[in-house]
């Protein structure tokens, strides 16, 4: 073969496999259950779920029933401290999800997936927790449903909008932050999930989200807006019974999110439902101007309904960031890491807009990896959000103890996740 030929091939061979590297991390969709499927995008696996809050349940428990008792087994009985085969010691923690009220959506999605769960894996040993010596039961995953409510993070946020930024519109930075726990390999810990429900009540959602859980913690809906809640130090329940979980509270609210009233609608839906412990919500959606993302600091008291709302201010007016502590209700001592997470993401901004520069979502990575956690918790994702293009840049942590920084980042767009068939 001529050497002008050798050189054809060999740049024909690139291509190709350029072509294949594009293939590999597009859309791929693997299995299917009823209306829904799992697929990867990034090596990162995706469910989309379309149908009732039963059918949706059941999709779920069906496509990832290996990964739901493997999160469990591997990540969360670990984390609550329990010894080999004590399953004395979790079902005694797992009682305290009979004083939470769960709605009938959810009653619907966990009998679905426990459904699921067993159609996926009919030998009654495939579903075994070994840590337990026994099967998975439906009052496991009522529980682990609860595991918000019990266990802290430390996560924190921003928001920018307005000459902040380089088009005008909201860009939000966000960390989420966790204990580290064994070994456990934490890019398998999460996983995008799209759903569409068929109740029209609810707008379709894509978040980031651990198996086997149905309640939000980093979320964007069809309208674009986008939210993620934070850990608040101040954990003073205000009933002893009669909760409902955190990050289920937190759905129901994106759901009803509309675009140019993001912070109003979430803080009316909040206020509706008792919570066990404070939390902080950031929200922010492609509306412009004033009132574009806000804080609500939020515990179920009887302070303002039991929802503070933090705007942007004289100092601040547009930007906004939060991390553990409430601003503007009554709040326990501050820690000394939560106020440096706090100031990593406020003090950046604070210079751009001194300097006169933009944030832009590169700003963005390096701001949030300013931001990460240090100590007994580390950055377990961190994800930047554009609402106006309905886009997420998205960093996992590559390993344990290594900050979501240290991963690689990559999009994920809205249409491409539901786009998937």
């Amino acid at each position: 073969m001529h050497m002008r030929s050798l050189r054809w091939s060999f740049a024909l061979l690139l291509l190709l496999a350029g072509s294949l590297t594009a293939a590999e991390t597009g859309p791929q969709v693997t299995a299917r259950h009823g209306q829904s499927l799992r697929g990867t995008l990034h090596g990162m696996p995706v469910l989309v779920l379309r149908g009732t809050h039963r059918e949706r349940g059941e999709a779920y428990g069906f496509l990832a029933a290996r990964d739901i008792l493997n999160l469990m087994e591997q990540a969360f009985i670990p984390l609550l401290g329990l010894k080999a085969r004590d399953a004395q010691a979790w079902d005694k923690y797992a009682d305290i999800q009979k004083k939470f009220v769960w709605p009938e959506r959810y009653k619907q999605a966990l009998e679905g997936m426990f459904e699921g769960i067993r159609l996926a894996l009919p030998d009654p040993a495939q579903r075994r927790l070994p840590s337990l010596g026994r099967e998975v039961t439906l009052r496991d995953l009522y529980f682990l449903n609860c595991i918000y409510d019990i266990k802290s993070y430390s996560c924190s946020s921003f928001a920018a909008w307005g000459s902040m930024t380089a088009d005008g519109e909201t860009l939000i930075g966000r960390n989420f932050d966790g204990p580290k726990v064994g070994t456990f390999d934490y890019g398998r810990l999460f996983l995008l999930i799209a759903e569409a429900p068929a109740e029209k009540d609810c707008k379709a959602t894509l978040d980031i989200r651990s198996f086997g859980y149905l309640g939000a913690t980093t979320v964007m809906n069809e309208d674009g807006v986008f939210a993620s809640i934070h850990e608040a130090n101040d954990r003073r329940g205000y009933r002893t019974e009669g909760w409902t979980p955190r990050i289920l509270c937190f759905r129901n609210a994106i759901e009803t999110a509309r675009a140019g009233h993001a912070v109003e609608d979430m803080t009316a839906e909040l206020r509706r439902l008792p919570v066990r412990v404070g939390s902080i919500v950031l929200a922010g959606g492609p509306a412009r101007g004033p009132g574009s993302a806000g804080v609500l600091e939020w515990d179920g008291g009887a302070l303002d309904q039991g929802v503070t709302v933090r705007l942007a201010d004289e100092a601040s007016p547009e930007f906004i960031a939060c991390a553990n502590h409430f601003v503007r209700r009554p709040c326990l001592a501050v820690g000394d890491d939560t106020k440096r997470r706090y100031q990593c993401q406020l003090d950046p901004l604070a210079r751009c807009r001194a300097d006169g520069r933009k944030v832009d979502v590169e700003s963005a990575k390096k701001q949030l990896a300013g931001a990460e956690a240090l100590g007994e918790a580390f950055t377990l994702f961190s994800v930047v959000a554009q609402p106006k293009q309905r886009r997420l840049h998205l960093a996992i942590s590559p390993k344990t103890d290594v900050s979501a920084s240290k991963g690689a980042w990559f999009e994920v767009k809205w249409d491409d996740v539901f786009g998937m068939k």
